[in-house]
């Protein structure tokens, strides 16, 4: 999968081929799980959704929700190493759920995008997909959202809908990566 994104960046040779292409990745394809993306009630819970199915829906970079009472958190670590193609991954991923959000939830998402490089010369690229809320040099890759965006009800959301898509997932594997693995363990032991 990454060799086919590689390519494909390679071949367009575009900066907005990221984007564009995460775009198109959230809700996705993913049968009766982009069904329960698409009938989620608000933005917590596709973000839930997203977290606990990263597998099928982030396999190369693994999203990870921290929630505050002011804000929330959503963050991406590595899934199996790719530190060559981090950037590519990290645009895509930000690019999918900014996309997402802004249909399923009837507007544009205002939230500060961080990314853990250095700024680019050119960020024209980037405010044309994300909007002008950037900050670079970050510790992290990840998405700042106000806490009141959380839980606004989307116009697309079903109850009923999440309902039958999440019985349809019942028993499904949630397989994660070794490095996922990895870094959940040492997150929840981090003081020994």
């Amino acid at each position: 999968m990454l060799q086919l994104i590689v390519n494909t960046s390679q071949h367009l040779q575009s900066p907005d081929t990221h984007f564009l292409l995460g775009q198109l990745c959230l809700p996705g394809h993913y049968g009766a799980l982009s069904q329960a993306l698409m009938h989620a009630p608000h933005l917590e819970g596709a973000l839930q959704l997203l977290v606990q199915h990263q597998a099928l829906l982030s396999p190369l970079l693994v999203p990870h929700l921290a929630l505050t009472d002011r804000h929330a958190v959503l963050y991406w670590t590595d899934a199996f190493g790719a530190p060559g193609q981090r950037t590519l991954l990290v645009e895509m991923a930000m690019s999918a759920v900014h996309a997402m959000s802004r249909w399923l939830g009837g507007s544009t998402p205002d939230w500060t995008y961080c990314f853990n490089r250095a700024r680019p010369k050119d960020l024209a690229h980037h405010e044309v997909h994300l909007g002008p809320r950037l900050r670079f040099d970050c510790l992290i890759d990840g998405i700042l959202i106000d806490a009141a965006h959380l839980r606004s009800p989307w116009p697309r959301g079903s109850e009923a809908g999440l309902a039958v898509a999440m019985n349809a997932l019942q028993g499904m594997a949630r397989p994660v990566s070794w490095l996922s693995a990895l870094y959940d363990h040492l997150l929840q032991h981090i003081r020994q």
